[in-house]
C-alpha cells in the first residue's frame, strides 16, 4: 500500500515549480534579479504595454498595474512570448527589475508567467491523456482525474530530461499546468512507488 508522505525533495519540487523553476529545458534565459513583485494576471493592455496582477498583502488582494521598459522581456510556460501571448488569469506572475512604488511597477525588465502545480501519483499515459490520482491522505480516496498534455509536455526524472515512458504506475510526481490552464506543460517524478 502506498503511504502518503511528504519528503524534503516533493517541497523542493513544488517551490521549484511554483517560481518557475527547473521542471524544464526552455528557451527564454530566467531572471538573475530578484522578483519584486508576483501573482495572478488580472489584466493585459498590449498595445499599451502593462500588465495588471493580483497580488495577496497581509490577506487582502491588492492590483498592480506592471509597465514595462522597451527591452523587457516576457516569458509564457518558459518560452519567450509577448504581451499578447500572455493569458488572463494565469495564476503565477512574477515581474523582475522595476520599481515597485505603492500599486505600480515602472520600467520592469520581465515577467514570467507560468501555470498552476500540483502534487499527483501517476497512472498512466494514454495518447495526449495523462491519468492521474491527486496525493493527499490515503482516507480522502480521491478519485482518478485526466488532464490533456500539452504537445511539447516535458518529462523530467531525476532531475534530467526523459520520456513519459519513463514513469510508472505509483511514481509521485509534481505536474506543471500551461499558464491558460488548459494542458499540462511539464511532469517532475519526485520519488518513486515503494516496493511491497
Amino acid at each position: 500500500m502506498l503511504k502518503f508522505r511528504f519528503t524534503a525533495a516533493v517541497f523542493a519540487a513544488v517551490f521549484a515549480a511554483l517560481l518557475g523553476g527547473p521542471l524544464a529545458a526552455e528557451d527564454a534565459p530566467r531572471p538573475k534579479k530578484p522578483a519584486v513583485a508576483g501573482g495572478k494576471v488580472k489584466a493585459v493592455d498590449a498595445k499599451g504595454g502593462t500588465v495588471t496582477i493580483t497580488r495577496s498583502v497581509e490577506n487582502k488582494d491588492q492590483d498592480v498595474i506592471v509597465r514595462f521598459a522597451a527591452n523587457a522581456q516576457i516569458a509564457v510556460d518558459g518560452k519567450v512570448a509577448k504581451f499578447e501571448d500572455v493569458p488572463v488569469g494565469a495564476p503565477h506572475a512574477n515581474v523582475y527589475g522595476g520599481k515597485l512604488e505603492a500599486s505600480q511597477v515602472a520600467d520592469a525588465e520581465g515577467l514570467w508567467v507560468v501555470g498552476k502545480t500540483e502534487l499527483v501519483i501517476f497512472r498512466k499515459v494514454s495518447g495526449d491523456t495523462l491519468t492521474f490520482k491527486p496525493d493527499g491522505p490515503p482516507a480522502n480516496n480521491p478519485p482518478d482525474k485526466t488532464a490533456k498534455l500539452a504537445a511539447d509536455a516535458k518529462a523530467m526524472v531525476g532531475g534530467k530530461e526523459g520520456k513519459l515512458t519513463d514513469f510508472k504506475p505509483g511514481d509521485r510526481m509534481t505536474i506543471r499546468y500551461t499558464a491558460d490552464g488548459k494542458a499540462i506543460h511539464s511532469l517532475a517524478r519526485t520519488s518513486a512507488p515503494k516496493k511491497k
